[in-house]
């Protein structure tokens, strides 16, 4: 039997017969009809118990298959005691939902970590001196266009360069500006400091 695969056999007691349940990406597994039953009443509230925390309803019916299924093991295995539903099943679902979050949080940290690793490697570490004078000369004629801007930029700039950051809303009312002023302000600064930087005196 390969894993999380659920046997093809009767788990039905006396009087009871087999019906074949059909879980995604599982083969039809014989299960008694009290399960079938107990799927049959409880589903519904098992997928929308994962609904209610974010997954979409393909996906939660999908991760509810999955945890009836493994329900379905551990009670061949005798492995449960009281059978409560939908507790049970909601509980074993929501189990399943978290550990695939888990998953994929940390796939996405890895493929952050990757993505900054590259983007170290491709980090000149030793400009040549050529570049070296040019970014000091850049940096100069910037610090020059901002000292060359009014009062108001100045101390806005040195209030977002602080707290990168903040709002503007919150830059806004530091400074008793609207925010309309305050972004007003900041395009203004660019297309200074951009002038400054392309050469252009104006």
């Amino acid at each position: 039997m390969t894993p999380r695969e659920v046997p093809r056999v009767d788990d039905s007691g006396p009087g009871e017969s087999a019906v074949g349940a059909r879980v995604p990406g599982r083969p039809v597994a014989l299960v008694s009809e009290r399960w079938a039953q107990a799927i049959a009443t409880h589903q519904h509230r098992v997928v929308l118990s994962l609904v209610a925390v974010g997954f979409s309803f393909e996906r939660a019916s999908d991760l509810a298959n999955e945890a009836w299924a493994r329900l379905i093991e551990k009670d061949r295995a005798g492995a449960l005691g009281e059978l409560k539903l939908p507790g049970l099943a909601i509980v074993q679902a929501r189990y399943l939902a978290w550990d695939e979050r888990r998953r994929e949080a940390l796939q996405s940290r890895h493929q952050q970590l990757a993505t900054a690793a590259g983007e170290e490697l491709l980090v000149d570490r030793n400009p040549d001196p050529e570049q070296r004078l040019l970014t000091r000369q850049q940096a100069q004629q910037a610090l020059a266009a901002v000292a060359a801007a009014p009062l108001s930029a100045q101390r806005l700039l040195q209030l977002l360069y602080a707290e990168p950051a903040m709002p503007h809303a919150q830059a806004a009312a530091a400074l008793g500006l609207s925010v309309q002023r305050v972004r007003q302000i900041l395009c203004e600064l660019r297309k200074r400091v951009r002038a400054a930087l392309e050469g252009d005196p104006s």
